[in-house]
């Protein structure tokens, strides 16, 4: 069974200034490859969604990435896209989704970077308001 990724950018991007002013935090370059490719990459059966405040970045960006939509119902992964996970990791955090039976928080370090969503949300707006209920 499939996932959806929603890798969703924070207020903290501006801190990549210049970067950020251009740019998506999903568009860093980690090795060969940008986060967002890493991710499609890694679980090439997850619906990986790109998601941002900043609505002229992210017209911008989906010119160049088809976006996807919450359509299918399958678990929510949700990941700060400024955060560069090993495959290993995105892989055990994609299982975990999978199995998941309540939602829960994912931290690194004391840093909350995502959290894991058992059932798909109606909207983006639903998936910020389970993250602050969690």
């Amino acid at each position: 069974m499939g996932i959806n990724v929603i890798l969703i950018e924070d207020d903290a991007v501006e801190e990549l200034y210049p970067f950020a002013l251009t740019c998506n935090s999903w568009q860093i370059r980690a090795g060969r490859h940008t986060i967002h490719e890493r991710w499609v990459r890694v679980l090439p059966d997850a619906n990986v969604i790109v998601h941002t405040h900043r609505t002229l970045h992210e017209q911008l960006y989906r010119e160049h990435v088809a976006a996807g939509v919450l359509g299918r119902p399958a678990p929510v992964l949700v990941v700060l896209s400024s955060a560069v996970l090993s495959p290993e990791h995105m892989k055990g955090l994609a299982e975990r989704t999978r199995h998941a039976a309540r939602p829960c928080v994912i931290n690194s370090e004391a840093v909350t970077i995502g959290a894991i969503l058992p059932t798909t949300p109606e909207s983006l707006d639903e998936i910020i308001a389970a993250l602050d209920s969690v």
